[in-house]
């Protein structure tokens, strides 16, 4: 018997939420179906998937000082989408890469 589904949310920090919200927004067509402030904190949810939410809290302060190596970049250290298809990983690719991204 399955008892998950997958991963409902992963909750993180960034520094500029309307800058991550337009980067989803424009590579992914994500949604945005919760941005408050709560308690002096904004935090958003943001559909990326069916079955994915991105939830970030904007906390001030300065982006990681350039490259780290792994495991040295904070309790959450990267997480991966998965493309619906392997034409929608190429399509994906190329607006990742595109000018002005």
């Amino acid at each position: 018997m399955r008892l998950l589904n997958g991963i409902h949310h992963l909750t993180f920090a960034t520094s500029d939420m309307d800058r991550l919200i337009a980067f989803y927004g424009r590579v992914f067509g994500a949604r945005v179906t919760v941005d408050l402030e709560e308690e002096g904190l904004r935090h958003a949810f943001i559909e990326v998937g069916p079955h994915t939410v991105l939830h970030p809290f904007e906390v001030p302060g300065p982006e990681p000082p350039g490259p780290l190596p792994m495991f040295q970049r904070g309790r959450l250290d990267h997480f991966a989408l998965s493309a619906a298809s392997e034409e929608a990983f190429w399509e994906l690719r190329r607006r990742l890469v595109a000018p002005g991204r």
